[in-house]
């Protein structure tokens, strides 16, 4: 590409809504970048016509943007979580992964990010549709540098929190993947791996391990209230040295956390002393007395179909709209047609994958995806 190691990006963008906070979500990494882009984008029909419209408005972009859409169908999507069964004679899907969580199927596929990319895509950044970036993404790509050979995942850590048999202790909205590490060590199960690869899998070892037997009648883990996150946390507290605690600069929420009492509001002079003291639900953590720098703010809990229509951004009184308001109104409102900013002959490419077998599948020999 010429303009040194792309930024990676995988992300999942299936409905309306989620499509409309994606869009806020790709202008930032374009606006803040100083290097190519690479996205991976698992998408439904509409959200992929839609963004090829979007980026097709990028004529001249400052850096090389590359674009790979995964058009997974929801049959496909629920055969690969089928396929995390052990199984028992009376029970034929006895610890398959299930939720109950709002992002449903789609959103389940986080865990399983490794197994739809490419082979030949080692490392990822994943990052939730209700997030957008205020600083440069290369900043949160260097965070691989700091890594162990041994990590596969890193994300936010909030231990201080215990709901949901402990699983709000992180936060999978934000997530540097080693997807050759997951895969290597076989991080979701399936029944198209071989016994040995089966007996080393992390998943229904993870599992048993933070929540015991499945509850349901028919063996399915139904009572995860947190999705996918379920699955992560289980795997953390399983393999620790696997995982590695995200800075939260890089996911400044505000679900809970009241974005740790960061925002616009104050003076632009505000030192990290004064910062220091305004900051909250940080005690215990090693940010207790380092003052928050976002990288990336998230806005979840915000009880509306997308984050930016939320009534907090309506009522003058909450700290959302004091401190983060013009910040959302600011992104969201930028324009695609700004983002053609180039001048040295950067280019934007677009690629539909039509090899869209999960790895477990491509493992065993199957030539064709099953689900469709």
């Amino acid at each position: 590409m010429g303009q040194g190691e792309p930024v990676v990006f995988t992300l999942i963008v299936w409905g309306n809504d989620t499509m409309r906070e994606t869009e806020i979500l790709l202008k930032t990494t374009m606006m803040y970048t100083s290097s190519p882009l690479d996205f991976h984008l698992i998408v439904d029909a509409d959200s992929q016509e839609y963004l090829t419209n979007a980026y097709n408005l990028i004529e001249k972009p400052v850096y090389d943007i590359r674009v790979y859409f995964y058009p997974i169908s929801w049959k496909a999507m629920e055969e690969r979580l089928a396929r995390t069964a052990v199984g028992k004679p009376d029970q034929p899907r006895y610890m398959e992964l299930g939720t109950k969580h709002q992002s449903g199927t789609p959103g389940m596929m986080k865990v399983l990010l490794h197994e739809i990319i490419p082979d030949n895509v080692k490392r990822s950044i994943f990052v939730d549709s209700d997030a957008f970036f205020l600083t440069d993404p290369t900043l949160l790509w260097q965070e691989f540098n700091t890594w162990g050979p041994e990590v596969a995942v890193s994300l936010p850590a909030h231990d201080s929190v215990d709901m949901y048999d402990g699983t709000t202790k992180i936060c999978s909205c934000v997530m540097l993947l080693d997807l050759e590490r997951m895969r290597q060590l076989r991080y979701i199960d399936s029944n198209l791996f071989t016994p040995a690869e089966r007996a080393r899998a992390l998943s229904p070892k993870a599992n048993l391990f933070a929540f015991g037997e499945p509850t349901s009648k028919n063996g399915v883990y139904n009572n995860v209230g947190l999705g996918d996150q379920t699955y992560f946390y289980a795997n953390k507290i399983f393999m620790p040295e696997a995982h590695k605690d995200l800075p939260l600069h890089w996911e400044v929420t505000s679900c809970l956390m009241w974005t740790y009492g960061t925002g616009l509001s104050g003076s632009d002079m505000m030192t990290g002393e004064e910062q220091v003291k305004h900051q909250v639900n940080l005690k215990g953590t090693p940010f207790e007395d380092v003052p928050i720098i976002p990288g990336i703010v998230h806005f979840n809990c915000m009880y509306a179909h997308t984050y930016f229509e939320s009534g907090f951004f309506e009522d003058p009184e909450s700290y959302l709209y004091k401190g983060w308001l013009h910040a959302v109104r600011y992104h969201q409102y930028f324009k695609w047609l700004w983002l053609n900013k180039g001048k040295t002959g950067a280019t934007l490419t677009i690629e539909t994958a039509t090899d869209l077998r999960f790895w477990d599948e491509k493992r065993a020999g199957k030539l064709e995806a099953a689900g469709y």
